[in-house]
């Protein structure tokens, strides 16, 4: 015989769970940012960076805030940074950079490029 409330209960907590699941992002974890790794995801990052840069300077990372992985793909990487350009003028603006890296083991350690964005420091 089919018990109608038995089965409302375990629908109603079941999908309560399934919400509950999904909306809980993964917390990541703090990465050393000397990391072998954070390193070449932030070159990447770098070299992006440089490519659609407005100015004929390459850039360098001055400073790190922070790094973090999430567990997605190979690992995600959220790296927040401040860069400076390379040249010997005494005038060169200082950025902070956001970049986030999914780094794709399967496909021979390649690295994507998610977001990037980056705004002069005042």
């Amino acid at each position: 015989m089919f018990n109608f409330g038995h089965n409302l209960y375990t629908l109603y907590f079941l999908s309560t769970l399934a919400f509950t699941m999904a909306s809980v992002a993964p917390a990541g974890l703090n990465v050393d940012p000397t990391d072998p790794e954070v390193q070449a995801c932030v070159e990447f990052g770098i070299e992006s960076f440089n490519f659609h840069s407005q100015t004929q300077k390459l850039h360098t990372v001055s400073k790190f805030h922070s790094v973090r992985k999430e567990p997605i793909g190979g690992g995600q990487y959220v790296i927040d940074v401040e860069v400076i350009g390379s040249s010997d003028s005494t005038n060169n603006q200082v950025f902070r950079c956001q970049f986030v890296i999914v780094t794709a083991p399967w496909k021979n350690q390649q690295r994507i490029l998610i977001k990037s964005s980056c705004n002069p420091v005042s």
